[in-house]
């Protein structure tokens, strides 16, 4: 033997023990692993290469890959594995082997040999992708009906839409939807979608264009009937049974016979036997006739029988494509009731309008009219309570009064009607304001206020009731009176878009009803409001003189803002002149003085005259005292420069709107302006002012209006201390939270003067009241003080006093800032 062919021997023994080694650790993997080579044929096979085969190795070895598996050839195996053996490298594919009915990830590697290939296993991965497309396709489907039958739509163009998209969506042949009627055991077509292959076969039972009611001219399918007996079909007898039946199976030559007219007797036989309803023969057939499945979903709802769904295919429906299909059905029915609850409300809203019609054009009886519409209302919506409410408007309050009711007749049921008319001023305002209350549930609702004391008032309105839910559609007459139709409920009540419209419809009415009666029977109108004559006469009286008030002050504060801003202006003229000239006048008089100084010290021989003269006008003191007196004049000026300021301040004529302001600002100017009346006079000692200021921010307010008011308050205290031996004024700001937690801002003056009498006390706010001798006031302060603070500021004035202790007014406005706003 030749070196060189030991060689080729040696690499050819060392290239065996190589692959040995690479096969016995191919043996050892999960995957399926086989190899062939260039002629296509097996050259090794591990153990589940083998199981897959079903064959040993002696029987595989050797063996052409396309004799053992033929369904490969001319398949994607064939092309994968020829463009590897030709071009080398590598692939990766997946691939459905019809030969095992298996999915498997293919890897094919190019060795010197031949091929090396791995199967992995993906069916469970395939399976699971595929039950999760299913489960998207199935959730779309139950989405699009959803928003189809939450439309406004017809009902019947609303189930023509549903039928559309199952047939399409899961491939049906044909499905339909009937509703049914249970007085006429009739079920009435809706809709119907036939699937491609369906009117490629069966032309003949499409429904023709006019549907026959009768099926006299419209054809012998169930399609061609607008109506369907329950005696005249297969489809009749099924909807009998009330029954889910699932993957009911017949011969595809008899669809045309189960969607005919007069099958029934046909079937009768058949259904009797059935028991297993997952999957039915109705009939035998062989084993290669190809098979219709039909699936029924009756559509009940509250265990009555609304209307009927029907689908036909051409393959078995799953267990989870059958529970989704049930749960449509289910959808189905309840829009198919809503419907009909719906149509049934109409109805009888229109029943109940044509009536109140009628006794508007009959009667002119407005009191009768009202009572027999809240009772009618009471027993169409199925109310606890149902109630008319008068209201209006006086002064700024609105007053309530219930002048018609009906209730259930229970011992336990109150009348609303007696609830004191002031615990309904809060409903009152929303009647004012034309605004619907509609409350479901008042522990879980939105209340009709935000949070504050008339939420808390209104709350506390509906416990004293008793009352868990209220309906209120106000009204307004062409003579600008307010009223209100009312339904509530004791216990938990969903107000729906029908009920809503039903009682708009009889407010609509009733405001036509309360115009005629007040058209041509004033003298009835008139004793329903007879009652409330006294409190009428009493808001009006009050609205005039608060109208009276506001005239008066209005033009005194125009006066006398005009008449300050004129004065400050006047004389902050010539003061600024003055204070211009004093810088001047001082460097002009140092000058001077310098100048002297220069004399004296440079003047070798003195004067007699000179001295004479200097000692008669004192010039050492004069040196002295003049700038100590320039000085003195722009002190004087500078004061009277702030006491213009404080005079414009208070005044603010140019400040008429809203705007942010410094309370503290506006008390001191209020105090300058005062000062006067504080200082200590012959017959009377000075009056303290003691000043407890807290760190406030500006505020948004009427500055000038709020000047007016502490005008107002300290010049009464003034008046009260006349006769005090040590007068005092405390004055304090703070800023506190209400139980809201809304922020106020409080200012309280408080003087030690004589008091005021407690019968006095509840009318300090009335207009022209005052305790001071006649000439001596008007009466119109405190009350203009009154409406400037919760009127104009939305806050509160409050009056403390004790004879012989003093007085104390208390003063809360809103804290609104900028950065609020």
């Amino acid at each position: 033997m030749t070196m060189r062919q030991f060689e080729a021997n040696f690499e050819e023994e060392v290239r065996m023990v190589i692959k040995l080694t690479q096969f016995n650790f191919l043996d050892q993997i999960t995957h399926i692993c086989f190899a062939l080579d260039q002629e296509w044929r097996f050259i090794y096979l591990n153990h589940k290469a083998q199981q897959k085969f079903f064959r040993s190795p002696d029987l595989l070895l050797g063996e052409s890959v396309w004799n053992i598996c033929p369904l490969w050839k001319d398949s994607i195996f064939e092309e994968e594995y020829g463009k590897v053996m030709i071009h080398g490298g590598q692939t990766r594919f997946e691939v459905f082997d019809r030969q095992d009915q298996h999915w498997w990830k293919v890897e094919v590697y190019r060795q010197e040999e031949g091929l090396l290939i791995f199967f992995e296993d993906i069916l469970q991965t395939k399976y699971l992708e595929q039950e999760f497309s299913e489960q998207s396709s199935l959730t779309n489907i139950f989405t699009q009906i959803s928003d189809i039958l939450a439309q406004k739509d017809q009902l019947d163009l609303s189930l023509q839409k549903c039928s559309e998209v199952l047939v399409k969506e899961l491939n049906f042949l044909v499905g339909g939807i009937w509703t049914y009627t249970n007085q006429l055991k009739q079920l009435e077509f809706q809709g119907v979608t036939f699937g491609t292959e369906f009117e490629k076969t069966y032309p003949h039972l499409l429904p023709r264009k006019e549907m026959s009611v009768n099926g006299e001219e419209g054809g012998q399918s169930i399609f061609s009937l607008r109506y369907l007996s329950l005696e005249d079909s297969f489809l009749g007898l099924i909807v009998q049974k009330r029954q889910f039946l699932s993957n009911l199976i017949f011969p595809r030559h008899k669809l045309e016979w189960s969607l005919s007219c007069n099958s029934q007797t046909d079937f009768t036989q058949a259904l009797q036997s059935v028991s297993d309803h997952d999957k039915v023969k109705v009939s035998s057939f062989s084993p290669d006739q190809s098979v219709v499945y039909f699936q029924s979903y009756p559509l009940i709802v509250d265990q009555e029988l609304v209307g009927f769904l029907g689908l036909w295919s051409d393959f078995a429906v799953g267990e989870k494509v059958n529970q989704y299909l049930k749960a449509i059905a289910q959808i189905i029915g309840l829009a198919i009731d809503r419907s009909r609850v719906k149509t049934a409300l109409l109805s009888r809203r229109e029943a109940l309008l044509f009536r109140l019609a009628n006794q508007i054009r009959n009667s002119l009886d407005l009191d009768t009219i009202l009572k027999n519409a809240v009772s009618e209302i009471r027993s169409l919506l199925n109310v606890d309570y149902c109630y008319y409410l008068w209201c209006w408007s006086q002064g700024g309050k609105t007053s309530v009064m219930i002048s018609h009711e009906s209730h259930l007749d229970l011992p336990e049921m109150q009348e609303i009607s007696q609830c004191p008319p002031d615990k309904l001023e809060i409903i009152g305002e929303k009647i004012d304001q034309l605004q619907n209350i509609r409350i479901d549930d008042i522990d879980q609702d939105l209340l009709p206020f935000s949070q504050g004391e008339k939420q808390e008032k209104f709350t506390q309105l509906m416990k004293d009731l008793q009352l868990k839910a209220i309906l209120l559609i106000p009204l307004k007459t062409r003579s600008e009176n307010l009223g209100a139709i009312a339904c509530s409920s004791q216990s938990v009540r969903h107000w729906n878009v029908l009920e809503i419209e039903l009682l708009q419809g009889v407010v609509d009415q009733l405001a036509l009803a309360i115009d005629q009666a007040e058209a041509f029977a004033q003298a009835s109108a008139t004793a329903l409001a007879a009652q409330t004559q006294a409190q009428q006469l009493q808001l009006t009286l009050q609205e005039l003189k608060q109208a009276q008030t506001q005239l008066i002050q209005t033009e005194k504060m125009s006066s006398l803002g005009q008449m300050v801003a004129g004065i400050a202006h006047e004389i902050n003229n010539p003061v600024n002149f003055i204070t211009g000239n004093l810088n001047y006048t001082n460097e002009y008089i140092q000058d001077l003085l310098k100048l002297v100084e220069l004399y004296r010290e440079n003047l070798s021989e003195s004067n007699d005259k000179i001295e004479e003269f200097e000692e008669e006008i004192d010039l050492e003191f004069i040196m002295e005292d003049l700038p100590k007196t320039v000085v003195s004049m722009q002190v004087g000026a500078n004061r009277i420069r702030e006491i213009v300021l404080s005079l414009r301040n208070f005044s603010r004529l140019d400040e008429a709107d809203m705007k942010l302001a410094d309370i503290h600002e506006g008390i001191d100017s209020t105090l300058l302006i005062l000062q006067n009346r504080l200082k200590a006079k012959a017959d009377q000692p000075g009056i303290e002012i003691i000043k407890n200021y807290q760190e406030i921010a500006k505020i948004e307010c009427y500055p000038g209006q709020l000047n007016q008011v502490f005008m107002n308050v300290l010049s009464n205290s003034i008046d009260a201390m006349q006769n005090h031996q040590k007068p005092c004024i405390i004055i304090s700001t703070t800023l506190e939270k209400k139980e809201n937690h809304e922020q106020i801002v409080v200012i309280r003056i408080k003087d030690n003067g004589e008091g005021i009498e407690a019968e006095h006390l509840k009318h300090i706010f009335d207009p022209f009241f005052t305790t001071k001798p006649v000439g001596k006031g008007t009466g119109l302060g405190l009350s203009i003080s009154y409406q400037i603070i919760v009127d104009r500021h939305k806050g509160n004035i409050q009056c403390f006093s004790e004879v012989g202790k003093g007085t104390e007014f208390v003063i809360s406005i809103p804290f609104i800032t900028l950065a609020e706003e």
